[in-house]
């Protein structure tokens, strides 16, 4: 059976279609996956290119030479705006 760990750990997510489309950080490491590999094979310039287009997608920068592991998740975090509170 699948586990979907992004929409089990998020009361908010109402499907895990819904994590999977919508959450930045899963496509950032989809793409991470897929740009790591390459850069294993020396691919000359394409890891890189794959790497700023989810970049520049989804804000969030991982470059195609780190090792991430299996059970890797990406949180992103807002910062509060000036004269609010963090949410705790």
């Amino acid at each position: 059976m699948l586990r979907y760990p992004a929409y089990e750990g998020d009361p908010a997510a109402t499907s895990p279609d819904e994590t999977i489309i919508c959450y930045p950080g899963i496509l950032a490491v989809a793409n991470h996956r897929l740009a790591h590999e390459l850069y294993r094979l020396e691919a000359p310039v394409l890891p890189r290119i794959i790497s700023e287009h989810a970049h520049s997608i989804t804000g969030i920068d991982i470059h195609p030479g780190a090792s991430i592991g299996e059970k890797f998740f990406v949180l992103l975090e807002v910062t509060p705006r000036e004269g609010q509170r963090p949410c705790r």
